[in-house]
């Protein structure tokens, strides 16, 4: 589905100009289209229907990617569940009207105050991550005179393929239990009067692009169900996290859902557990954009250097990641100039790409940094001072603010000097 297309000469998404929004809200500015993320989202529910007619399917949304609330609560009401990493989260979640029993908490080092909250609300399940975390949530549920659902999540030690920065599955990730030792810790859970354990989850990282990975993991995740079930274990579902790329440039091919669906059949399909799945970026991740707009164009005897009002605190993936995002006018042209697009932030990592073929810009001309809709705003900063973007949700012919611009005066609001400092 293409939601960004030009029309007379300018760059729209759905049926808004992307310039009218630039002039309206100013810049930098996310856009995301609505149309967009449901389709991506049923398009993963019916590749999943045939399966769903023998087993639960359950697709919680990687919150981490984008918790913006009106688009936490777009998915829950299209029937989403939420995969949370954090006590913010699930009060998002809760907020947008997500049913606790339709929650997963992932991720390492959640605190006392966590695991109390999420057991408390009745999520669907806690992925526990050590043995130390599986005495932990045992302790804290006796004391609170509850039983905690909880899956065990294994480290299948699996090369992802991906950004060693976003790789979650081997053994030299903070993530996840190693599978060597997952049965045996499966039947001591067994006897914990505070735990509930209901299956087992896996996750390998973000962005996986190549199918390998997932079948060596699913079909080691299969085999530890299998035994487990053999020997009177009860499992009720597997966790098979999430994980699947997306096109950042032309070139890339990422996984077909539908063959994603056929892959997982094929290798835990004859377990016949239920299985839950935590897409985020894939979901999202091209459904937005963020509008920026040159402040000048710089050169010297070996460089060309476009000056844009976006920085590294809007948008760090470049820097961070060494991430592609494809950028476009957003008035059409056909000339194009090698340069960096770097930004505003005192730090030479302050860039949206670089050596890059561009469309060649000017003072004023507004440009579009593509596949932005995951990983984006929520990990945007006040580094210098800067006030953090506003946000807009488009759907056809609508625009809707769904946050702010942050302002200098919402920042200085934040501190606090004290009165009665000896000065």
């Amino acid at each position: 589905m293409t939601t960004f297309e030009y029309k007379n000469n300018i760059l729209h998404v759905e049926n808004i100009s992307l310039k009218d929004l630039a002039c309206v809200h100013g810049t930098p500015l996310y856009v995301y289209s609505l149309s967009h993320i449901l389709d991506r989202f049923n398009s993963f529910t019916n590749a999943f229907k045939p399966m769903s007619k023998s087993v639960q399917v359950g697709v919680h949304f990687a919150m981490k990617s984008n918790s913006n609330q009106a688009i936490v609560t777009i998915l829950a009401k299209a029937g989403c569940g939420m995969d949370i990493v954090s006590g913010g989260e699930l009060r998002r979640a809760v907020s947008a009207g997500v049913h606790p029993d339709k929650i997963i908490y992932s991720g390492v080092a959640k605190s006392v105050l966590e695991i109390r909250d999420v057991i408390d609300a009745g999520i669907l399940q806690i992925n526990v991550e050590s043995v130390e975390e599986i005495q932990q949530i045992n302790k804290i549920a006796l004391d609170m005179g509850k039983v905690a659902s909880v899956a065990l999540r294994v480290n299948p030690n699996i090369d992802a393929k991906t950004h060693t920065k976003i790789s979650t599955g081997q053994k030299t990730d903070k993530f996840g239990i190693d599978i060597e030792l997952a049965s045996d810790l499966y039947k001591q859970m067994l006897t914990m009067d505070g735990l509930n354990p209901c299956g087992i989850a896996v996750h390998l990282g973000s962005q996986l692009m190549s199918p390998e990975p997932f079948i060596d993991a699913y079909k080691l995740v299969a085999e530890l169900a299998k035994d487990l079930m053999a020997s009177g274990v009860p499992l009720k579902r597997l966790d098979l996290g999430g994980g699947l790329g997306i096109a950042y440039e032309s070139s890339d091919t990422p996984p077909d859902v539908n063959a994603y669906c056929k892959m997982v059949m094929d290798t835990v399909g004859d377990t016949q557990l239920d299985v839950h799945f935590e897409p985020g970026r894939w979901l999202v991740g091209n459904s937005g954009t963020l509008i920026g707009c040159v402040e000048n164009v710089k050169q010297n005897d070996v460089k060309t250097f476009i000056l844009g009002d976006v920085g590294m605190n809007d948008l760090i993936r470049p820097t961070l990641y060494e991430a592609h995002h494809d950028i476009l006018p957003v008035k059409e042209s056909e000339e194009t100039i090698v340069a960096d697009l770097v930004g505003p932030v005192c730090e030479s990592g302050d860039y949206m790409c670089k050596n890059r073929t561009l469309p060649k810009m000017r003072r004023g001309d507004f440009f579009a940094i593509m596949s932005a809709g995951a990983y984006g705003m929520v990990q945007a900063s006040n580094y210098n001072s800067r006030g953090m973007p506003a946000e807009v949700l488009v759907q056809d012919n609508n625009a809707y603010l769904i946050r702010p611009r942050q302002t200098i005066e919402d920042l200085i609001d934040m501190d606090i000097v004290p009165e009665d400092l000896d000065w």
